[in-house]
């Protein structure tokens, strides 16, 4: 599984209307299969990049998702993730930009909830580089939903302060 064939798969140019919901949702389930057979074969920086990617698109398609089966794929994504980072090495301050980047744009509550389990992964470093992007988002933000999402970060970055 590389970027180009993720592609291919996770981005949607038009709306998935409920009659082609199963058949997309299906391919990216697979393609997630493919991503975490990665972290087994021993390339999980491969599959961390390749998680957040698939995120970033599955955030922006218009899909008819009556029955919340877009979430469970992006709940799925996040435990690659997790899994992919505790079996690599990434970067804790470029992991901590992800997870609060992502966690700010989505729509989704995707890595809301990723602390206390990255702690660890993110070691003091990244938990202080985590705080920082926090801190220079509570200065600008204006919208309501960000604000609760940073609010819900740092009361969750409280309980992993401990790493």
């Amino acid at each position: 599984m590389d970027q180009a064939r993720l592609r291919e798969v996770v981005e949607a140019d038009d709306y998935i209307d409920e009659d082609g919901v199963d058949a997309y949702l299906s391919g990216v389930r697979e393609a997630l299969r493919e991503v975490e057979r990665l972290i087994r074969a021993g390339s999980p920086n491969e599959a961390i990049a390749l998680t957040e990617y698939a995120i970033t698109a599955l955030e922006r398609v218009e899909i008819d998702d009556v029955d919340g089966a877009l979430v469970d794929v992006l709940d799925r994504a996040q435990e690659i993730h997790l899994d992919a980072c505790a079996a690599g090495t990434p970067d804790p301050a470029a992991l901590a930009e992800s997870l609060v980047t992502l966690a700010l744009d989505s729509e989704n509550g995707v890595f809301v909830e990723a602390l206390p389990e990255y702690g660890q992964i993110l070691g003091q470093d990244g938990l202080r580089r985590y705080r920082e992007l926090l801190d220079r988002e509570d200065a600008v933000t204006t919208s309501r939903q960000r604000r609760y999402v940073l609010d819900v970060l740092a009361e969750r970055l409280v309980g992993a302060s401990a790493y």
